[in-house]
């Protein structure tokens, strides 16, 4: 190892730079060429990009997960990390559940880690990236509503015919985190006129893999007139990831939580590229119910709910990262798109708009008429890069109210129709973008 006078570098990275068959959850190891000081570790900054196209060592593409350092990402229950002084090795695992066959790039912003006698570590940033597993065909089973579950066998050629089904068959009990089951669905409109049981129990680290959230449709309509509550149920369920999919039309009561996806218990689940639109009357969440898990939502449209409160979401102590996402024409008593207790969400890079909490709130002085999130918690609500309807910064204020002072809001930038018109499908943002710090509101 080097001497303690030299400043410390990072000699090995595991998963190492270019592995690939990764596991979808891997913790991340880094190993030092000396004893560094355990009190500066926890300010590693951590990017994480998901998907993109790997060319002579550059990750092109792809969706990026917001910057934090190791103790925020703590904080807000996103990752766990610890540091072994016997072996010069920090270990942090993260709450995302990674995509299957994809390339992940790890950026890390090291300027303020130290060794014991305060030299800083060098490089100051060093990025490596690394692919995960593919589920093998062995590991995939195909659903169609074309298909037949008594005389189907799950293959691409004689698919079983509904979600509830393949859920109950035998090789879903050999689903890991090493060896997850992938459900491949097709083309088509899983119903109960299809013969679907709701709501569907998700199982651990089987994954739901549509044909496109327009095109695979798990739909709650049982007649004109009438619709199931909820359509899908994660209860102590780990490791699992939908996409390219979406989850539609049900109507519930107050009594009712969680229209399209209900996630509780301490699940863990990723939503990628899913549509969830036209829930209507549950009490909480009429998208989706979280409580007591993790969820991560990258490019999902949260469209068309109506709940009593949380008419997208409704999160209650869990750890909820949106990102890339739109959340819009959502309706609530309180918080139009969003009702977060405890634990705040994580928001970055998203189209938050015509959202409507329609019964005021009156706090100091300040009447909260239409917000889109309702947040009662005291750890800091930190919203960046998102796109807001609202056209004086004093309305851009009320898209968030913070129930429980001194949580401070922190929406930066904001970004208003006022300044740019209709959200546009990509935005460049600039020096000259509005922030604001919304404080004890």
């Amino acid at each position: 190892p080097s001497t303690p006078q030299s400043s410390p570098t990072i000699t090995a990275t595991s998963p190492a730079d270019g592995d690939q068959n990764v596991s979808l959850d891997p913790e991340i190891r880094l190993t030092f060429d000396q004893p560094m000081r355990p009190s500066s570790l926890s300010q590693l900054g951590v990017r994480i990009t998901v998907g993109g196209t790997l060319s002579d060592g550059v990750l092109s593409g792809g969706i990026e997960v917001p910057r934090f350092s190791l103790q925020e990402l703590a904080d807000s229950g996103l990752a766990s990390y610890g540091y072994q002084p016997s072996n010069r090795q920090l270990t942090f695992q993260t709450a995302l559940t990674l995509p299957d066959a994809t390339w992940i790039q790890v950026v890390l912003e090291a300027g303020q880690l130290f060794n014991l006698t305060g030299q800083a570590l060098t490089p100051t940033s060093s990025t490596f990236q690394f692919q995960t597993k593919s589920a093998a065909s062995a590991n995939s089973y195909w659903v169609s509503p074309t298909g037949d579950d008594t005389t189907g066998d799950g293959s691409q050629a004689i698919p079983w015919k509904t979600v509830t089904y393949a859920l109950s068959q035998s090789q879903m009990d050999s689903a890991s985190k090493d060896a997850p089951v992938t459900l491949q669905l097709t083309v088509g409109t899983f119903s109960t006129a299809n013969g679907e049981t709701f709501p569907l129990a998700l199982r651990d680290y089987v994954n739901l893999q549509g044909s496109g959230m327009n095109q695979t449709l798990i739909d709650g309509t049982i007649s004109a007139s009438t619709k199931m509550g909820q359509l899908l149920s994660a209860d102590g369920t780990v490791g699992v990831t939908l996409s390219d999919l979406s989850l539609q039309k049900t109507a519930g009561s107050a009594s009712d939580d969680g229209g399209g996806l209900s996630v509780t218990n301490q699940s863990s689940l990723t939503l990628q590229d899913v549509q969830i639109r036209q829930h209507q009357g549950q009490g909480k969440g009429a998208g989706i119910y979280l409580s007591n898990s993790s969820l991560t939502l990258i490019e999902v449209k949260l469209i068309d709910n109506l709940a009593t409160l949380g008419g997208g979401i409704y999160s209650d102590d869990a750890v909820l990262l949106i990102t890339e996402s739109l959340i819009s024409r959502n309706w609530a008593d309180q918080g139009g798109g969003i009702y977060a207790l405890t634990q705040p969400p994580v928001l970055d890079q998203n189209d938050i708009y015509s959202n409507i909490a329609a019964v005021p709130i009156i706090a100091s002085g300040q009447t909260f008429d239409s917000h889109a999130i309702y947040y009662n918690g005291s750890t800091n609500l930190s919203a960046r890069n998102n796109f807001w309807n609202r056209s004086t910064a004093n309305q851009v204020s009320q898209q968030v109210f913070s129930a429980t002072p001194p949580a401070v809001i922190e929406l930066q930038p904001i970004l208003t129709s006022g300044q740019y018109g209709a959200p546009p499908a990509n935005l460049s943002l600039t020096s000259s973008s509005l922030s604001l710090v919304a404080g004890d509101n």
